[in-house]
């Protein structure tokens, strides 16, 4: 594998021609991983030819326009509201339901936790250390956002089904316990946890 730091790159006095830039741009897409060998969706997103294909001519009509100014760009805004509204129905979100975008998975886990932090400060006011009850199969980033927000994750080990044991998430709870975090699915297995029996779980406390 070759460095993907290059040393005593600067940037050009002149500019390059598309020519030569699409040439470099070619050099560099041969090196990825193929859409068809490649088996991990974290290394290859491209779909099917024709899902592509509208992917693809949908990004290219709207990548000029900053899609932050929903207030001045109603058409962004339409966009981003509908998929909003079709992930909280698939969670069957209901009424009261909200979604909100993120740039990807770190971001999403920091918004949840910090929504959790939050909501938690006004719920339990006198918890002054708060922990989050989790299986070790949960996505390490909840680790690095507890850090920033002064959280705790507390792991608690997985079955032999690969699955955590509602009975050990149980036994983790404590005074100090602000929620309860699964995975649909998990990160290094694939597999959905028991997200009801964790949330009836959660709702005993």
């Amino acid at each position: 594998m070759k460095d993907a730091k290059e040393q005593g790159v600067t940037l050009p006095v002149e500019g390059r021609s598309f020519d030569v830039i699409d040439e470099k741009l070619s050099g560099l897409q041969s090196e990825m991983t193929s859409e068809v060998a490649g088996k991990l969706s974290v290394n290859s997103l491209k779909g099917r030819s024709d899902i592509q294909r509208v992917v693809e001519n949908a990004y290219l009509k709207f990548f000029p326009y900053n899609a932050l100014f929903t207030r001045q760009e109603s058409a962004a805004a339409s966009i981003e509201n509908q998929v909003l509204e079709m992930c909280a129905a698939l969670m069957n979100a209901g009424s009261e339901g909200r979604a909100n975008l993120t740039s990807g998975g770190t971001e999403s886990i920091f918004c949840a936790l910090h929504s959790m932090r939050e909501w938690a400060k006004v719920k339990f006011p006198n918890i002054r250390n708060p922990e989050v009850v989790a299986p070790y199969s949960l996505h390490a980033t909840f680790n690095k956002t507890a850090h920033f927000l002064g959280l705790k994750i507390v792991r608690v080990p997985v079955g032999e089904n690969l699955l955590p044991d509602i009975e050990k998430l149980n036994t983790a709870v404590n005074e100090n316990t602000i929620g309860i975090a699964v995975s649909a699915p998990s990160w290094p297995y694939g597999l959905v946890d028991p997200v009801e029996e964790a949330g009836k779980l959660a709702l005993e406390y």
